[in-house]
């Protein structure tokens, strides 16, 4: 169980995070909050590339047989990087969808294992600057 008590920030907020987390597996896992900023580059010709980019703002391992509380009365306080505001393109006129250039941000709660081969459990808002 996770709660986020807000999507909308601007550089220098806080996410305050309340969540529960159990690890009843033998092996230990990580927890991580991040935030994914996609930007698109287009041309008129059609062509374009995406790019995406991570930021971890908190990390945290959970032990086998162990859990992870921050409380809805006490919840843990991320500070939010400097992130430029989203951009989502013109959505009227001639022009709709076709900006050369767009981007926008994801804050990201995944939990997975700590080696190569494990699968990690991810929760995805948007996140609007």
């Amino acid at each position: 169980d996770a709660a986020v008590d807000r999507t909308y920030v601007s550089p220098g907020d806080v996410i305050r995070v309340a969540l529960t987390a159990h690890n009843l597996t033998e092996h230990e896992l990580k927890f991580e909050v991040k935030v994914m900023t996609t930007c698109r580059l287009r041309s008129t010709s059609g062509y374009h590339r995406t790019y995406t980019r991570t930021e971890i703002l908190h990390k945290q391992t959970i032990a086998p047989k162990d859990r992870l509380v921050w409380p809805s009365a006490s919840p843990e306080v991320i500070a939010v990087p400097g992130l430029p505001p989203t951009f989502s393109g013109n959505f009227r006129g001639r022009r709709a969808g076709k900006d050369p250039l767009t981007w926008f941000h994801v804050l990201v709660l995944s939990l997975g294992g700590t080696n190569y081969f494990s699968h990690e459990l991810e929760w995805k808002l948007p996140l609007f600057v």
